[in-house]
């Protein structure tokens, strides 16, 4: 059986700019950075970026997840630090 769902690749930026990787709209791959070129290295030269059907900055759901979940990731890194 083939389980071949679409991948979707949303860029979100703020304090932790990031690049989330859904599988349908399952989680699968996130990149994390300081800035939007980094990330976008980062992505480029991993292999599921060869795996991406769909590349956007706005992808209504997904990226509110995605930033959902780099906000959370940016709360706990300020607790660490501080």
């Amino acid at each position: 059986m083939n389980k071949k769902e679409r991948r979707t690749a949303v860029l979100v930026e703020g304090k932790i700019t990031a690049i989330c990787v859904f599988r349908g709209q399952f989680l699968e791959h996130l990149f994390l950075g300081k800035t939007k070129n980094e990330v976008l290295l980062q992505f480029k030269n991993s292999s599921v970026s060869k795996e991406v059907n769909d590349f956007s900055s706005s992808s209504s759901d997904l990226e509110e997840v995605c930033r959902f979940i780099v906000e959370k990731i940016s709360q706990k890194i300020n607790k660490v630090n501080s």
